[in-house]
């Protein structure tokens, strides 16, 4: 029995590892918070998870519940402190940001129900209140995503420990921090793109069928619309795929791969646009549906509109190199400028990513079986935030300025290649404690948050 054990540990401790490092490191972080916000619309998200049992769904145009109300005006966001009425008084909506009118409603409810849900896991535990619970259910996601992105990286025979160091490098980014210790909707996008790269390299070795792939890219666009990138990257992998494989076939119309799975790129380019196609159907049915039930014709303003320039266009072309090191501005908190750690200390992060798919570029063989994957990490690094920028603009007629989380659905596709030559082992240990040392930055930065009082 316990032989049975070690046996199935050895063979899966990457994975194992990395959801107990990743679910504890970030757990004790985030119930270090309290039920201090984060600025990144978790306000929103909490006020939708407290009207779940009462509604299901929040509405366009009604305002926000109590229960979020006293949170903003008890223990505010970071970094800006509470906002609203005084704490305890009878709260006006009104006096509250955006005049208490809701932000949330344009998304579906699929990510709330399952955090909700989810929730129901740790919110019996002694001690641990209803906002904590949700929060350690968020952390599940980026499990989720490290496992599936260790089963990606191993079908592409990725070296284990390249995985477990990458994994490292996620789990102690401030991108995890803001993403899985509180509330938010990019949880999900992580793993949606590790499933769905996933997927679309089981699909092109015959193993999975069309029809899967199709399915599972409606609903992670149903889950969050920015989950379309990770649609179109799967789409450009096929793409890519189709043409190589071409070259490496003797016949003119198709490939048949080793599984016995005619396919070409015609039969790539059907898939493919399906799989945008109806992403795009099904998000725009529910913005029609969600303007149908809407409370109220009241909307936010919330300022942010933007011009997209040519100059814009530039600068998102770096933006998912800058994803797991995103920080915020803050004053007043010791020894930090930026939260949750400082700028010089993540600098690294973009080495290791641009450095890693450069390197696995630069260094193809012709005919090696992992170029048409690698190939697409690169054109995503560079694409993914100039098409959803221009996405934005052609669909909703406006622009604003993208914060670097946006390219979350997409960084398991950029992170990939990089796995191919991460090779020297004092390189790799280097890396990996690296990540270590990020996340343990990630729990003094909450414990400092947790002691002083913001927006002082």
């Amino acid at each position: 029995m316990l032989e049975s054990l070690r046996t199935k540990f050895l063979s899966n401790w990457v994975p194992v590892s990395l959801f107990l490092i990743g679910f504890l490191g970030l757990g004790t972080a985030s119930l270090l918070h309290g039920n201090i916000m984060s600025l990144f619309d978790e306000w929103g998200y909490l006020d939708y998870l407290f009207k779940i049992p009462s509604q299901g769904i929040v509405l366009k145009g009604e305002f926000y519940g109590n229960q979020a109300m006293e949170l903003m005006a008890c223990k505010g966001e970071v970094p800006f402190g509470i906002m609203g009425g005084a704490c305890g008084s009878n709260y006006d909506p009104t006096t509250f940001p955006n005049g208490g009118i809701v932000t949330t409603d344009p998304y579906t409810p699929l990510y709330f129900w399952f955090t909700w849900l989810l929730g129901w896991i740790f919110d019996i535990i002694p001690g641990v209140g209803q906002v904590a619970a949700w929060r350690l259910a968020n952390i599940l996601w980026l499990c989720a995503g490290l496992i599936t992105f260790y089963r990606l990286g191993r079908l592409w025979k990725a070296p284990k420990i390249a995985i477990f160091a990458i994994g490292l490098i996620i789990i102690g980014s401030p991108f995890s921090y803001w993403a899985y210790t509180y509330v938010s909707t990019d949880a999900p996008s992580f793993f949606f793109g590790a499933l769905l790269l996933l997927l679309a390299s089981k699909y092109v070795r015959g193993t999975v069928p069309a029809w899967v792939l199709i399915l599972v890219s409606v609903i992670a666009t149903l889950f969050k619309v920015t989950n379309i990138l990770a649609v179109c990257s799967i789409a450009l992998f096929l793409l890519i795929y189709s043409i190589y494989w071409k070259r490496k076939s003797r016949s003119e119309d198709s490939l048949v791969t080793s599984q016995g799975i005619s396919f070409n790129f015609w039969k790539a380019l059907f898939v493919s646009g399906l799989a945008i196609g109806l992403s795009v159907i099904a998000e725009i049915s529910w913005l029609k549906f969600h303007d149908a039930i809407a409370a109220t014709s009241a909307s936010v303003d919330q300022g942010i509109n933007s011009a997209l320039t040519w100059y814009e266009l530039l600068r998102l072309t770096s933006l998912t190199t800058s994803t797991l090191g995103m920080t915020i501005p803050v004053n007043g908190l010791p020894g930090l400028t930026t939260l949750p750690l400082p700028d010089y200390l993540l600098t690294p992060l973009m080495w290791i990513i641009v450095g890693g798919v450069l390197a696995a570029f630069w260094s193809m063989k012709k005919g090696n079986s992992r170029n048409p994957i690698i190939v697409t990490g690169v054109i995503t690094m560079v694409v993914a935030g100039p098409v959803l920028a221009l996405a934005l603009q052609v669909m909703a007629g406006s622009y604003f300025v993208l914060p670097p989380r946006y390219m979350a659905p997409v960084m398991a596709a950029v992170l990939l290649p990089a796995l191919f030559t991460m090779k020297n082992k004092i390189a790799l240990w280097f890396i990996s404690s690296y990540g270590l040392a990020l996340l343990l930055g990630l729990i003094a930065a909450s414990w400092v948050i947790s002691t002083v009082e913001l927006g002082g």
